[in-house]
């Protein structure tokens, strides 16, 4: 017969080997999720233009905690207020990093330009002439991206986008793709 002792030193042996193959497992499917998270990041890089040079497994968490924003997280940041704010802010939040918004600004312009049927109505004035200046601009209060280039960055990187304003000392919030809103 086994003492006592004997059974309990097998029982948490058992329970030893059980708890590790239920970390194997876990660590196998964090793995998966942080490969997937990996190709979601470079599937957008690739859209802008934009080549990462890290693999950096905190970063690539940290940008998909930005892409899947919800009513309980969302970021803010201070960025330059020179026309070019709404790409600056999508390249922190995706890159973090203000350095891409070129690139974003570009990649955006350009799904705009080729899909004008959709984005037309949104623009006040020449849908085309607009673009042009989207185009060529280096920053500049006339060419502040509206709520079409809002709209389209949103639809074009398939991510959400949130505009916070105030009005009349009121907060307001508007979600980006419109399309997707009920």
């Amino acid at each position: 017969k086994e003492s006592v002792k004997e059974v309990a030193m097998k029982m948490e042996k058992r329970m030893r080997n059980t708890k590790q193959r239920k970390m194997v497992q876990l660590e196998k499917k964090e793995q998966i999720n942080q490969q997937d998270k990996v190709s979601e990041t470079n599937e957008i890089a690739k859209k802008v233009g934009v080549t990462l040079v890290t693999r950096n497994t905190k970063q690539i968490d940290l940008f998909q905690k930005k892409l899947n924003l919800n009513d309980e997280t969302f970021m803010t940041a201070d960025v330059i207020g020179d026309g070019n704010c709404l790409f600056r802010s999508c390249s922190i939040a995706l890159f973090n990093t203000e350095q891409h918004h070129g690139n974003i600004r570009r990649s955006v312009v350009s799904h705009m330009e080729k899909s004008n049927e959709k984005y037309s109505s949104l623009v006040n004035g020449n849908f085309t002439q607009h673009i042009r200046n989207m185009f060529h601009t280096r920053g500049g209060r006339e060419i502040w991206g509206t709520e079409a280039e809002i709209e389209a960055t949103a639809c074009y990187l398939g991510i959400g986008i949130e505009v916070f304003s105030y009005s009349n000392d009121q907060l307001q919030a508007q979600k980006f793709p419109i399309e997707n809103q009920s």
